[in-house]
Parts: C-alpha cells; sequence; structure tokens
C-alpha cells in the first residue's frame, strides 16, 4: 500500500474533530501498556511503533487536524494493535475484541471503541459499512478513527519488519506535498535496507 493510499484519510476534510473524553488519556495509555506486558505480545514492536506514530502526529498535525488528546488515545491504539498476533490470524479483528473486553485497560466504552477501531484498522482495510462497531460512533468520532488509523498504519509500515530499522520519522508539510522523512538505525544490515524499501 503506498504512502499517499495511507495518509489519503488524512487529507479528506479540512474540518477539526473534537472528541471531549479528557482526563482518561494516560491512565488509558498506563494500562495498554500493562494489557500488552501481559498478553505476550512484541513489546518492542509496539513501543517502536508508539513512539513512530507519536512522531506522525506531531509532526502531520497541520493535515489531520486532531485534538492534542487524541495522540494519547493513537499511542494506545499503537500499543496494543498487534496484541492478539501470536493468538488470531485475523489479529486486527481478535485485538478490537480484547480492547473491548478487557478489564485490565482503564478506558471508558466510548473511548475503548475508538481505541479499539484504530487498532483493528492498522491494516490494509479502513472500515467497513457493515462494521456496527464503527456505524454506532457519531460522525466525528468516525473521521477521528480513520485518521488515526491511516497514522497508525503508517508507523506500523515503518517497522513491518519488527526490527527497529527505522529509529525516528520527521515529517514536513508544505503546500502541495507532505514528507516523512525517516531516519535510520545506524548498523543497518543490506536485507533490512531491501526490505524497507520494499525490494
Amino acid at each position: 500500500m503506498g504512502v499517499v493510499r495511507m495518509l489519503s484519510p488524512l487529507l479528506s476534510s479540512g474540518k477539526r474533530c473534537r472528541i471531549r473524553l479528557a482526563g482518561e488519556s494516560t491512565r488509558g495509555l498506563r494500562s495498554a501498556g500493562r494489557l500488552l506486558e501481559n498478553c505476550g505480545a512484541d513489546t518492542a514492536h509496539a513501543h517502536r511503533v508508539a513512539r513512530l506514530a507519536s512522531a506522525l502526529f506531531a509532526g502531520l498535525r497541520p493535515v489531520h487536524n486532531l485534538a492534542d488528546e487524541t495522540g494519547a488515545w493513537l499511542g494506545c491504539a499503537a500499543l496494543l494493535h498487534d496484541i492478539a498476533k501470536n493468538a488470531a490470524p485475523e489479529h486486527h479483528e481478535a485485538a478490537l475484541d480484547i480492547i473491548l473486553g478487557s478489564r485490565q485497560l482503564d478506558l471508558r466504552a466510548p473511548l475503548r471503541r475508538i481505541v479499539g477501531l484504530v487498532a483493528k484498522y492498522h491494516r490494509k482495510a479502513g472500515p467497513q459499512p457493515a462494521d456496527r462497531v464503527f456505524i454506532a460512533l457519531g460522525a466525528a468520532q468516525r473521521e477521528t478513527v480513520r485518521r488515526l488509523a491511516a497514522l497508525l498504519r503508517l508507523a506500523d509500515g515503518m517497522d513491518a519488519g519488527h526490527c527497529g530499522l527505522v529509529a525516528r520519522a520527521r515529517c514536513t508539510v508544505q503546500p502541495g506535498h507532505i514528507t516523512v522523512r525517516c531516519i535510520l538505525e545506524v548498523d543497518t544490515r543490506p536485507e533490512e535496507r531491501r526490505q524497507l524499501m520494499g525490494r
């Protein structure tokens, strides 16, 4: 999937999305970290993706135009996006179920749905009309899910090999184009470079 296609949900609307569920973002991030560790997922990959997603969120702020608190929601989804990878072939679907049902995750139901859907849509497919959890959200919440999921897809793609090849991401937004620069680890091996470049 191309970067332009991944970012297209960010470019679809200039409207600012504001959802008022503040106060639980930091508790949610802490509890997401604990849940991640308890499920035996690849914690190093999850933390790298969360770090890259945070950099993309900050660097692409003029493009996604989301409220600051949604960055913590993206962080929760990034930590939990592969939580079911060892247990289910359709791990993105199972991640939503875990996020919605976990007693360890310190988030209220409306925010769980947003975080769970962002984690679910971290792969190729975006929201579908038949997805009842997505359709039950309000219009502003659906748009927030689309935008955060686009950022998570891009961040996850930067660590597709789960090897930490991309150390940091820097974004430049100029009229007519966006540049996302990946800063690689110094000791990259040729096979990792080929994997990153899709060759």
